[in-house]
């Protein structure tokens, strides 16, 4: 039937226009540009530090695994809260 024909037809090339625009971000990708300043290479700093005691405090025989991760969740927090 004709209805048939076009609902195929109408329904393909909706398909098709969308699998064409889900393909844009890897044929034409948007660049990002971030700003870095001094204090942010402090905070950093900071914070990486703070991640590796709680990975060095968290693998120790006095400190347990889920106490060491939650160091290293709150290192993460501060590196984000301190922008």
């Amino acid at each position: 039937m004709i209805i048939d024909r076009y609902t195929k037809v109408a329904l393909s090339l909706i398909a098709i226009s969308l699998f064409l625009i889900s393909l844009n971000p890897w044929i034409a990708p948007i660049k990002a540009y971030a700003e870095w300043g001094f204090s942010d290479s402090g905070t950093l700093s900071r914070g990486l530090d703070g991640i590796a005691e709680a990975i060095q405090w968290g693998f120790s025989d006095s400190g347990t695994l889920s106490r060491g991760l939650d160091g290293i969740a709150g290192a993460i927090r501060r590196i984000d809260c301190g922008r």
